[in-house]
């Protein structure tokens, strides 16, 4: 069995003859199959946009909705799934691009923001890429800088490597040692095209890691404070070791985590995004060995 998405979602036998059709309005990128047979790809209704589950009778499983009016998906965009089941893909709005991850029964996990739409080139134009720990890889494909993204399962950006003006307009490769080869280029005339190849290791998820410098344990001041939805909060460790960071309310209650896992000696951005909090003064609190360290944030909506 095979799936042709051409204003709809076609399933038709190997041998062409057509099993079932389903109306997707105008839906976009290529179908994702999972090991249950179910598939998922965008599509729109009634003026609204989705992502789509169907099951393999082309019945609808479920329709997640895009949280925002004005996000659309590219044209040449896919979901991905990692290996726990979970549903990873992208949208855009004009001035900003976004990745999701939806569970298995399309409930959201989180969402998470990556940048100006134009100016960081947070304008994803083909399939996300999870590797076995389930981090994702995406890249601009276009915008006044462009810029190459791995976020952590839990939606956190580890790094963001500059691409320096190349565009990248397809899925990164992952070799068995963990190496990410990006096929990048630097025009999309025939005249001026010049491609580049870049490999890159993910080992660390240090913003700085130079050996030479000498670290401490510090926990910086979130920025900017107050913030409305998203902020940033770094800090350094000397040494490696597990790290937890995490956000309570006034009363002391755990209202996120932002980290809790080994990391490398460096120094870290966390990008922060609390949208599910209501206005108000939180305490957010680094935990690495002995050290301990709790700073305030404001947060108005």
């Amino acid at each position: 069995m095979y799936y042709i998405p051409s204003g709809g979602l076609n399933a038709a036998t190997m041998e062409g003859e057509l099993l079932w059709s389903y109306s997707l309005g105008n839906n976009s990128g290529v179908p994702v199959v999972d090991n249950n047979n179910k598939i998922y790809l965008y599509g729109s209704q009634s003026g609204s946009r989705f992502l789509f589950s169907i099951k393999p009778d082309g019945t609808v499983n479920w329709q997640f909705p895009f949280s925002n009016a004005f996000e659309y998906f590219e044209n040449y965009s896919s979901p991905t799934i990692d290996r726990n089941g979970n549903i990873i893909f992208q949208t855009s709005t004009d001035d900003s691009g976004y990745v999701y991850s939806i569970d298995y029964y399309g409930n959201l996990n989180w969402k998470t923001t990556l940048g100006h739409y134009g100016q960081d080139g947070a304008f994803i134009n083909h399939g996300l890429v999870c590797d076995a720990e389930g981090k994702i890889y995406c890249g601009s494909s276009l915008g006044l800088s462009t810029n190459f993204w791995c976020l952590d399962s839990d939606g956190t950006i580890l790094w963001k490597l500059d691409l320096e003006g190349y565009e990248f307009d397809s899925s990164p490769a992952i070799g068995s040692d963990g190496t990410l080869y990006i096929g990048t280029h630097l025009s999309s005339t025939f005249q001026n095209h010049v491609r580049n190849l870049i490999a890159v290791r993910d080992t660390v998820t240090s913003v700085e890691n130079n050996d030479e410098e000498i670290l401490s344990y510090q926990l910086r001041q979130n920025y900017p404070n107050p913030f409305n939805s998203l902020t940033h909060i770094r800090y350094s460790i000397p040494q490696s070791g597990m790290v937890s960071l995490k956000v309570y309310d006034q009363l002391g209650n755990e209202v996120s985590t932002l980290l809790n896992r080994y990391q490398d000696r460096g120094e870290y951005d966390v990008i922060y995004q609390a949208d599910n909090l209501s206005s108000g003064i939180y305490f957010y609190t680094l935990s690495s060995g002995n050290f301990r360290d709790t700073k305030k944030l404001i947060l108005l909506k």
